[in-house]
């Protein structure tokens, strides 16, 4: 749109939903299984405007400016059988984890053109910065059972919240060398 403007757009969703029954001892009796099943959904966006530099004697260029965004939510419910029936515990493993995801960019390409007579002296710069932001959370329960009440001796719950920022950026001069 506009003097050479250009906005682009990518939009995605994906998700799952997974159940499997494994045979922990690879015996033709069952005597422990093992069940895996997992939720997990992920949605994210990129948003980007692309320009070009002015041309001028120095040389030509574009540039870009860009959003991105992710959030993904992963549920487990796991399940080990006792090794031996009627001896041990059965073990029931719960956890989540929820991510969320933040990151606007900048990047410039530029053509410089400084008008050697001896050598040839095409260059390109480039240059870029990135702002990226994540916040993780991580709840688990594990718990043993014997019959069908959870041993509380033998529970583990925790939960951990992170969150992480930085900046990335690049600059470099690259020599178009020709013969």
């Amino acid at each position: 749109f506009g003097d050479g403007y250009e906005v682009s757009t990518l939009s995605a969703y994906e998700w799952h939903d997974r159940f499997t029954r494994e045979n922990t001892d690879a015996s033709p009796n069952l005597m422990a299984h093992s069940e895996y099943g997992d939720t997990a959904w992920q949605v994210s966006e990129q948003l980007e405007l692309r320009g070009n530099w002015s041309e001028s004697e120095a040389g030509e260029g574009s540039w870009l400016l860009g959003l991105y965004y992710l959030q993904e939510d992963l549920d487990v419910n796991n399940f080990f059988d006792a090794p031996i029936q009627g001896f041990g515990e059965d073990l029931s493993q719960l956890y989540s984890q929820k991510t969320r995801y933040f990151a606007p960019y900048a990047y410039s390409e530029y053509n410089l053109n400084l008008g050697c007579k001896f050598l040839p002296c095409d260059f390109t710069l480039t240059t870029g910065i990135r702002y990226n932001w994540e916040f993780t959370s991580f709840d688990t329960h594990v718990c043993s059972f014997s019959g069908n009440n959870c041993n509380f001796f033998a529970l583990r719950k925790d939960s951990d919240d992170r969150a992480w920022s930085g900046v990335g950026a690049e600059i470099s001069l690259a020599w178009n060398f020709r013969e």
